[in-house]
């Protein structure tokens, strides 16, 4: 195969993922300006579904003009997998030290070997050899495929100062890197500080672009009265207890939080589950604020509404 392919968990305009959307953005816009573009991704939809479920058939096909090759996902440890994730967010707010797993060797071993799992797409990527980019550096395409690509394995991580990132694997997978693509002089600083000052070498800041639609007409709001928005899908905990605390100490506040995915309602939240992108900037558009963002692509999206978008330090 000629010209590139991207690897990555989720592809497509359902993937719900923002490293899913933005692969799927970049590889349509090449592809309409004549680029031969390939995608490998999994059967699986999202990272919201089953990991072991497969929702699209294998084979080829083509989406916006790009080659979408899927790959069906396998059997894998959801427990394990899920304690190890749940140790490594645990940590997220604690000093780590550099060069040492912030975890158990079990731990790290479950959160790499039981993650999204593609036995087929491995073996297609260790026969093929192909020029890969693989984007998102925490997920198992990423991490167990790094090593079937050899030297043809670029590297677009979309890197965070979390736990997983300081994790022996993913240290093996910025070593191996043919060459590293990041959004924004902080990542690349970010993956420097982690892995070392010889990151540079081998680094190219490529930014990270959004799409700007038409805007939606507008709806009949989902939620009376002034709010917050909270879209992540990590852990809220520590975002609630906070909310929490604002309510006792002005009780009379019509200011409510609203959970756009599975929490924890309580007094003054409001959990609307799972949202599409048309429910997304809906809300959004809405909202007095964002609150704590789970990436820099959902910020961007609130500041191009004109809301101001709250984080902690």
């Amino acid at each position: 195969m000629s010209g590139a392919a991207f690897v990555v968990p989720w592809f497509g305009a359902a993937a719900a993922d923002p490293v899913g959307q933005q692969i799927f953005e970049i590889a349509a816009r090449l592809a309409k300006r004549g680029h031969r573009i390939e995608v490998l991704t999994t059967c699986c939809r999202s990272p919201r579904d089953d990991w072991q479920q497969n929702h699209f058939p294998e084979g080829v096909s083509e989406e916006s003009g790009v080659v979408v090759r899927r790959f069906a996902v396998g059997p894998r440890d959801a427990g394990a997998f899920d304690r190890a994730n749940r140790e490594l967010a645990e940590l997220d707010p604690r000093p780590k030290l550099l060069g040492v797993s912030p975890v158990s060797a079990t731990a790290a071993r479950a959160f790499v070997d039981e993650n999204l799992h593609s036995p087929k797409l491995l073996e297609y990527l260790a026969r093929e050899q192909l020029n890969l980019v693989f984007a998102g550096y925490r997920h198992g395409p990423t991490l167990q495929g790094f090593g079937a690509a050899g030297k043809h394995a670029y590297l677009q991580p979309f890197l965070r100062d979390e736990t997983a990132a300081y994790l022996p694997a993913v240290q093996g997978i910025f070593d191996k890197a043919r060459h590293l693509l990041f959004a924004s002089e902080g990542e690349a600083a970010l993956a420097a500080r982690l892995f070392g000052p010889a990151i540079w070498r081998k680094s190219a800041i490529t930014g990270e672009g959004l799409e700007l639609r038409a805007a939606a007409a507008p709806q009949e709001s989902k939620v009376p009265g002034p709010y917050l928005l909270h879209l992540g899908d990590g852990d809220a905990s520590f975002l609630l207890h906070a909310f929490d605390r604002f309510r006792a100490a002005h009780p009379g506040s019509p200011l409510q939080l609203v959970l756009a995915h599975p929490g924890d309602p309580r007094d003054g939240t409001v959990d609307l589950g799972r949202l599409d992108a048309k429910g997304k900037a809906s809300l959004l558009s809405e909202c007095r604020a964002l609150i704590d963002p789970p990436d820099s692509r959902t910020l961007t999206e609130a500041w191009l509404q004109s809301k101001p978008v709250v984080v902690h330090g």
